[in-house]
C-alpha cells in the first residue's frame, strides 16, 4: 500500500482562528495582498460555509469566476457572481438592498477587488464606508484588494488579513497573515497554505503520534531495481526510488520537530520488511527510533538485518546482537562500516542495503577524516549501497559552508528538511523540486503523506 504522489492533507481547510470568525454573528473581511497570492480562492473557501453568497467581481469576468469556484462549491451552495467591472459603488448598494428585500439567513458580499470602487473618487470612498457601518449585523461583508487602501476604509474593518509569497530557498511559499481581529491590530499571526487543486488549504503543524496502537506501517513496493522509501511522495525526489550505489544528502535544519523523524523511519521499515540490511549511526544514539522499529518488524528479522553503530557511553558493554559499539564513533565509524556491509550483505544474499550516516560538521575541519569520507563515497558508489547521510545545515557564514557544497557535488541526490512553526517541508536541491509538507495518515495503518506545495 502506497500514497499518491500528489496526496492532499486537510484539503480545503482554514486557519481554527479564522473559522471561528466566520462563526460570528457579523464580521467585516479585508483581504490584502499582491496579484496572485490566493486572495480569490480564499474568499470563495470562506464562501463555502455560507448558502446565501453575493460574489461581485471588478476584474474578471464572472465566467472566470465561476470556474474558479467549481471545485470548492461543488454545487453545495448557490453563488451569485455579479459583473462589477463598471466600477460604480451602486452596484454594492443594489446587492445590499436586494438582500435586505429577500431576508434570507446569513447574507454575505464578496467584493473582488475593491481597489478600482475606492480609487474612483473620494465620495466613493466615504459611500463604502457608510455601507459597511449601516449595514454591521445585518449582512457580512469580504473585501479583497492588491492595492493600499486609504486608513480611513481600513478602519472600517473588524478582520484584516494580508497574503504574500515568502521566498524559502528560492521557491515560493504561500503565507497568510491576520493583522487585525475583532476591530483591533494585534500581534501578527501567520499562517502557511497551499492553492494545490484550486483550494485554499492552511499547513497545519504536524503532532506528534504514538505508533504503539498502530499495526501496520504501509509498505511500497519496488520498480524493478530501485528501491522504494515507503513512501511512493517521498521517492520521487531520488528519481523515482532509491538506486543501488548512490549517496543521497539530507540536509537538516536545526530544530526539527521530533515527528520529522517519521520520514527517515520509512524507509528503513520499508527495506527490513523487504528482507534487506539497514545500517544506521547517528551522532546522538535515538532509542525511540529502535522502539519504533521494532513495532513494525518481526523480531528475527531486527536483530538479522539491522546494524547499529553506537558509540559506548560510560564503558558500557551492550550486548545486543544489532548494536556495534564504537570506542570512538570519529575514529571507528567510516573503518568498520567495510566489515558491517559485508555482513549484512552475506545475511541478506546481498541484497542492496541501505545505510543512514549522520556526519558531524565539526568532522568537516579533520582533513583525514574528510578524506576518509570521499573514500567511503567511492565505496558506496561502487557497491550495492545506498546512503542517505544526515548533515546539519550550516549558517550561511559559516565555513562549512563550502564543504556542504562538495556533498552536493559528490551526491546524486540533495534534499534538504526544514521546518517553519512546526511544519516539516521537505525541498529537493538536486534534483529541483518544489516545497512539500509532511504528513501522514493514520488508523490501523500508518501511511506517510508528502504533499506539495503549489
Amino acid at each position: 500500500m502506497g500514497d499518491s504522489n500528489q496526496a492532499k492533507l486537510n484539503h480545503g481547510t482554514l486557519p481554527p482562528i479564522v473559522e471561528r470568525m466566520l462563526g460570528t454573528r457579523s464580521f467585516s473581511i479585508l483581504i490584502k495582498g499582491g496579484p496572485g497570492t490566493g486572495k480569490t480562492i480564499l474568499s470563495l473557501e470562506m464562501a463555502r460555509r455560507f448558502s446565501n453568497v453575493v460574489f461581485i467581481t471588478t476584474n474578471e469576468s464572472p465566467t472566470l469566476i465561476r470556474e474558479a469556484s467549481s471545485p470548492i462549491l461543488h454545487g453545495e451552495n448557490q453563488i451569485k457572481i455579479i459583473d462589477g467591472r463598471s466600477h460604480q459603488v451602486s452596484v454594492i448598494q443594489e446587492q445590499v438592498r436586494q438582500l435586505e428585500n429577500e431576508k434570507n439567513d446569513d447574507p454575505i458580499i464578496i467584493v473582488d477587488a475593491v481597489g478600482p470602487f475606492v480609487n474612483s473618487s473620494s465620495r466613493a470612498i466615504i459611500e463604502l464606508g457608510h455601507l459597511i457601518d449601516d449595514h454591521a449585523g445585518k449582512i457580512k461583508f469580504i473585501l479583497i484588494t492588491s492595492e493600499k487602501l486609504d486608513r480611513a476604509i481600513e478602519a472600517r474593518f473588524g478582520y484584516i488579513l494580508f497574503l504574500e509569497d515568502l521566498t524559502l530557498e528560492e521557491r515560493q511559499l504561500r503565507q497568510m497573515h491576520l493583522v487585525k481581529s475583532h476591530g483591533i491590530p494585534r500581534k501578527v499571526q501567520t499562517f502557511f497554505f497551499t492553492l494545490l487543486g484550486g483550494r485554499f488549504t492552511t499547513c497545519m503543524p504536524i503532532k506528534p503520534i504514538s505508533l504503539e496502537n498502530i499495526d501496520d506501517w504501509a509498505m511500497q513496493p519496488d520498480r524493478g531495481d530501485i528501491c522504494s522509501t515507503g513512501s511512493e511522495s517521498f521517492d520521487t525526489f531520488f528519481g523515482g526510488g532509491l538506486h543501488p550505489g548512490s549517496f543521497n544528502m539530507i540536509e537538516l535544519d536545526t530544530a526539527l520537530p521530533n515527528a520529522a523523524d517519521l520520514l527517515l523511519l520509512s524507509p528503513i521499515i520499508n527495506f527490513l520488511n523487504l528482507g534487506r540490511g539497514v545500517i544506521v549511526s547517528t551522532i546522538t544514539p535515538a532509542k525511540e527510533s529502535k522502539s519504533a522499529i521494532m513495532l513494525f518488524c518481526k523480531p528475527e528479522v531486527f536483530n538479522d538485518n539491522i546494524r547499529f553503530l553506537d558509540e559506548s557511553i560510560d564503558m558500557y558493554v551492550d550486548s545486543r546482537e544489532y548494536i556495534y559499539q564504537l570506542n570512538n564513533r570519529e575514529n571507528e565509524l567510516l573503518k568498520v562500516f567495510p566489515e558491517v556491509y559485508d555482513e549484512l550483505g552475506e545475511k541478506t544474499n546481498y541484497s542492496p542495503v541501505l545505510s543512514i550516516l549522520e556526519y558531524n560538521p565539526l568532522d568537516y575541519q579533520d582533513h583525514e577524516f574528510v578524506r576518509e569520507i570521499i573514500k567511503h563515497i567511492k565505496l558506496v558508489k561502487s557497491s550495492n549501497l545506498i546512503e542517505l547521510a544526515l548533515i546539519q545545515s550550516p549558517e550561511n557564514d559559516n565555513p562549512d559552508v563550502m564543504m556542504l557544497n562538495n556533498f552536493t557535488f559528490l551526491s546524486d541526490t540533495h534534499i534538504k528538511i526544514h521546518s517553519k512553526k512546526d511544519i516539516v517541508f521537505i525541498t529537493g536541491i538536486k534534483p529541483y523540486t518544489n516545497h512539500y509538507r509532511l504528513g501522514y495518515k493514520a488508523g490501523k495503518t500508518f501511511t506517510l503523506l508528502l504533499s506539495e506545495m503549489l
